[in-house]
């Protein structure tokens, strides 16, 4: 699962806040552990807004969440 977010440290610190951990750093991408969330071996990645998927009618997240 990623989440795509135009402010990856601060939606990372959010994600830090409720609980996961983060594993690893890649440029401006974060994997972080879903575990103390109750999505028991999960990893998520925390990226910036992704070009290529632009315009292709994705709901924000704040509209699915």
């Amino acid at each position: 699962m990623d989440f795509e977010t135009d402010d990856v440290a601060a939606e990372t610190a959010r994600l830090i806040a409720l609980g996961a951990q983060e594993v690893s750093q890649w440029q401006e991408c974060r994997v972080l552990s879903l575990r103390q969330l109750e999505v028991a071996g999960q990893r998520a990645g925390v990226v910036g807004p992704q070009s290529a998927r632009a315009g292709r009618g994705q709901e924000p997240l704040e509209k699915i969440v």
